[in-house]
């Protein structure tokens, strides 16, 4: 038998099981819900995901997650929608996307790498990197007319230890042939996961080597807000870190629920039991927001204000 067709069987029998051990509102799996939204879910999802493999990525990423049985099962469809229409897949593996679990609502969270393919996806972009700088590293930022960075790593430091960073850059090639540049002191770093990151501490910033990835990513945001992006492109961009709670085709014009309350009860009666039979794709977690106006930034063409 085909593997995928294994898989597929494999999750429709899951949900067969949940759906008979429901008795009641109070005791539905996330299965059922999942197929009491199918509709809903249909008509918001992009071409390129079915159902079935919809279906099987929510199931993971509660079943790898399990606290997000304490959210609102809307928010963790809404965020999973989020990322399927946005073409970020869930996962620690890939670094693309990730569903967190924060005060009973499941927030949306891209990675370093999610943020630069829609970059790169945009047409603007060419190449858009990020590099983490040591101790011992040498480093020099020149701003002025003639905007540039000097950087020669010292190999012999660990060099994927939060605990030894010293700053991030990143930098954008863009489509016009000019280069710009961002860059942020760990400490700078640090103050906005602590100010805007929901959850962190549930996510790859609890991590070391996690750290340092979601570094590079608050780094390459706050270099995007520079970049001549499109307005479709800067909005996939800032939903990151958001709550929705319904589903709707473009999932990026609607408003950010986190400030609503949410009651405790809301998930834990609706989505009782754990989706342990259903078989493993990819999925994980990670999170972080951007904004205000730390660090610093340059062209190495034009120089920036």
């Amino acid at each position: 038998m085909n593997p995928r067709t294994a898989s597929n069987e494999g999750t429709k029998a899951a949900l067969a099981t949940q759906e008979q051990a429901a008795g009641s509102p109070k005791s539905m799996t996330i299965a059922t819900y999942l197929e009491r939204q199918k509709p809903a879910i249909m008509s918001a999802l992009p071409r390129n995901i079915d159902v079935d493999r919809f279906t099987r990525i929510v199931l993971t990423t509660v079943r790898t997650n399990p606290d997000l049985l304490s959210c609102d099962p809307m928010s963790i469809l809404a965020a999973t929608m989020q990322s399927a229409q946005l073409g970020l897949e869930p996962g620690s593996g890939l670094g693309e996307a990730y569903i967190i679990p924060y005060k009973h609502e499941a927030t949306f969270q891209m990675g370093y790498k999610g943020v630069v393919k829609l970059a790169r996806n945009s047409g603007d972009v060419t190449a858009l990197w990020a590099e983490a700088v040591y101790e011992g590293d040498i480093f020099k930022v020149v701003m002025g007319t003639n905007p540039q960075i000097v950087h020669e790593p010292e190999w012999s430091v660990d060099r994927g230890s939060f605990e030894n960073l010293g700053a991030v850059y990143a930098v954008a090639r863009l489509a016009t042939g000019e280069t710009q540049f961002a860059v942020m002191t760990k400490d700078e770093i640090v103050k906005h996961r602590n100010r805007y990151s929901r959850g962190w501490k549930v996510s790859p910033w609890s991590d070391d080597l996690g750290a340092v990835e979601m570094a590079k990513k608050t780094v390459v945001i706050r270099l995007c807000k520079m970049l001549p992006l499109s307005a479709e492109v800067q909005r996939a961009i800032a939903s990151d870190g958001t709550v929705r709670r319904e589903l709707v085709p473009d999932m990026v014009l609607l408003p950010d629920h986190e400030d609503e309350k949410v009651e405790p009860e809301a998930l834990g009666a609706v989505l009782e039991g754990s989706p342990d039979d259903v078989d493993e794709t990819e999925v994980a977690l990670e999170g972080e927001v951007v904004e205000g106006d730390e660090g610093v930034q340059g062209s190495l063409i034009d120089s920036q204000e």
